[in-house]
């Protein structure tokens, strides 16, 4: 009995010193904690804590749908204290659906801060959707909906600046014989084959009906021109 003491005192003072690892079921088999028949290499049945960093090398991280509270088995949390909905920021990936939240507390426990932004890539590099292969910021390939777009870009005023050149209709009639598509305008080959970029085009659009609304204006005197004229040779006829 003495001896078998000695040998774990020995073994309890040696193992720090020696930085051994310790290795549970080496040569087969698996190791369960909480639970009597274990189904993987190490099975827990349980909460695990780790404090300190996980790494999964190899094969990819899965997990099993569970009807639990918020719906997904994998979740990472930052809970309030001791209450499992109060704020702090959470990920949830469930069954068909990855959620990045930031929850507000509950029944208006308490302060809580504004919701925080989810940033992607805000060191550099592009991110895809629904694309392996992204050559923008965002390269989407699918529809958005989106109930407003706000794009910063220029406008098209300088139309109305004095020095600016409106083109003759002759000229303009001319362009579209020949190139078949509005002057400033990208023809719809360019487009099919490089897209529209909506800050841009949507610029030269408004170009185009400021130009258009400069001829309308323009005919409108030409119009109220040749009415008086007629007015004045009606009277003349009349005398």
């Amino acid at each position: 009995m003495k001896r078998i003491l000695y040998l774990f005192l020995f073994v309890g003072i040696a193992q720090p010193l020696l930085a051994q690892n310790l290795l549970l079921n080496r040569t087969n088999g698996n190791v369960g904690i909480g639970i009597a028949s274990p189904s993987s290499k190490l099975h827990v049945l349980g909460t695990t804590t780790l404090n300190g960093g996980a790494f999964i090398v190899g094969e990819p991280l899965t997990y099993t749908a569970n009807a639990g509270i918020n719906g997904g088995a994998l979740r990472i949390d930052n809970p309030g204290s001791g209450f499992v909905l109060i704020g702090g920021p959470r990920l949830y990936l469930d069954q068909d659906r990855l959620q990045v939240i930031y929850s507000p507390a509950l029944l208006g426990l308490g302060n809580y801060p504004s919701p925080s932004s989810l940033l992607l890539n805000p060191l550099g590099g592009n991110v895809g959707i629904g694309t392996s292969n992204p050559t923008y910021k965002l390269s989407v390939n699918g529809t958005i909906r989106s109930k407003e777009l706000i794009v910063e870009t220029g406008w098209a005023d300088f139309v109305f600046d004095g020095s600016y050149r409106l083109r003759p209709l002759a000229e303009v009639e001319q362009f579209i014989k020949t190139h078949h598509h509005l002057p400033d305008m990208a023809p719809a080959g360019e487009i099919s084959q490089q897209g529209m970029p909506i800050a841009e085009t949507i610029t030269r659009m408004m170009q185009k009906i400021e130009e258009l609304t400069l001829y309308v204006i323009a005919q409108q005197n030409q119009l109220v021109t040749q009415q008086r004229q007629i007015r004045q040779l009606k009277a003349r006829l009349n005398r």
